[in-house]
């Protein structure tokens, strides 16, 4: 595990969270103190997450894998504002 001073973390964050994000966990210290650990949050975090607003009734799990392709190629509404929308809702309060 790497460590970082406070300090070194706010002067070179970007480069500390992609080694993060690459899998290395991350040693956080004030004045030498361990103060934080920043580690990759793990599929299995997201995974449970998901279940849970899946089991809550709030989600319904994806029937298949999105086609990115796909969704990028249909077609767009024509004359749907969604700020002109937003604003009428509000006015007809």
């Amino acid at each position: 595990m790497k460590t970082a001073s406070i300090s070194s973390l706010k002067n070179s964050l970007s480069a500390r969270l992609k080694e993060v994000v690459a899998g290395e966990s991350l040693l956080v210290t004030d004045h030498r103190k361990p103060v934080a650990v920043l580690r990759p949050l793990s599929g299995e975090l997201a995974s449970k997450r998901m279940a849970n607003l899946v089991t809550r009734g709030l989600v319904s799990p994806p029937r298949r894998p999105l086609a990115v392709d796909e969704f990028l190629a249909l077609p767009r509404p024509k004359g749907a504002n969604l700020v002109a929308a937003i604003i009428e809702e509000r006015d007809t309060r």
